[in-house]
């Protein structure tokens, strides 16, 4: 009965799997990491509209000496609140693309 809010976001890493900083966890609230490289486009609360709910922009060719990984994550909104878990959800994917 109550409705899903999917999450994406990532972490970039370094070659120990440590974020340099908090600003390397990329996410709805932090729209903007790695030093530019990587970019959150925002939370699609509702999943309406066409195409990608939420997108996480990476500039490979920007991206930090640094960074060795990035992890990509789902995650669901307030599932211990509402009682949710992935076993209910259905249809939901993560694809990773070159835009070129």
């Amino acid at each position: 009965g109550a409705p899903f809010d999917l999450d994406a976001s990532c972490l970039a890493l370094d070659v120990n799997g440590h974020a340099r900083s908090e600003r390397d966890f990329i996410f709805y609230n932090n729209q903007v990491g790695a030093d530019g490289a990587i970019q959150h486009i925002g939370d699609n609360r509702d999943g309406v509209g066409d195409g990608d709910d939420e997108q996480i922009l990476l500039n490979l060719s920007a991206m930090p000496a640094e960074v060795a990984r990035i992890v990509f994550v789902a995650s669901i909104f307030e599932a211990d609140t509402y009682r949710l878990n992935f076993g209910q959800v259905s249809d939901a994917y993560i694809r990773v693309i070159d835009a070129d």
